[in-house]
């Protein structure tokens, strides 16, 4: 009997169903504990609960043409909740990692951002957490994790920078705020955070 005791390792859900093939219709039941099942008419799946981390660089137009790249690190999990955990595993998440990021990739692909999808400030985008959980963008990703089942645990920005440095040297004050600050700031991951460089040129001294 020994062969038909399934052990959940740690951090994971079981996913009992009729079916190698995972859909609803297969699904029987979800534990999170180890479990006996019928090896006759019952085929068990490990779905890892952990978080997974990836990096992933968001294109934002720029007007009046070009772009800045912003570069974000990203943690998700499946949801722990029964019903996200068969969303997550319908959709094929949960067993491999290294599969579940590249799908994560390709999700956040749906994501057009434009300028109104950061707050006002670019530098408070990126420094203040609180304003950046409360950005359209950070919403927009929470949305469509949440449609895969899965959760989003952090979102930060490591690094910004123009994608053309021939544009950054030639803009002008008609650009947007945005546009600007590319001309003067840099963005590097400090400690988990992000902390803004100034080159000691754009500083001004005063008298």
């Amino acid at each position: 009997m020994i062969g038909f005791y399934h052990i959940c390792p740690a951090n994971s859900a079981l996913l009992i169903s009729s079916s190698n093939q995972i859909n609803n219709k297969a699904i029987k039941r979800i534990t999170k504990k180890s479990t006996w099942i019928n090896p006759f008419n019952e085929h068990a799946q490990v779905v890892d609960l952990s978080a997974i981390t990836f990096n992933y660089v968001f294109h934002v137009p720029i007007k009046p043409s070009g772009e800045f790249l912003l570069q974000c690190e990203i943690i998700t999990k499946v949801d722990s909740l029964d019903e996200n955990i068969r969303l997550a595993a319908t959709k094929g998440y949960g067993s491999d990692q290294k599969s579940d990021t590249a799908k994560l990739v390709a999700l956040l692909k749906r994501i057009k951002v434009t300028e109104e999808h950061l707050s006002e400030s670019l530098e408070n985008f990126c420094n203040n957490k609180t304003a950046r959980e409360q950005s359209k963008l950070s919403e927009a990703i929470k949305k469509l994790l949440q449609m895969d089942g899965l959760l989003l645990l952090s979102f930060s920005p490591t690094k910004v920078v123009s994608s053309d440095s021939k544009a950054a040297v030639t803009l002008s004050s008609e650009q947007s705020h945005y546009s600007q600050s590319l001309r003067k700031l840099s963005f590097e991951q400090y400690v988990g955070e992000t902390k803004i460089v100034v080159p000691r040129a754009c500083l001004k001294t005063t008298s």
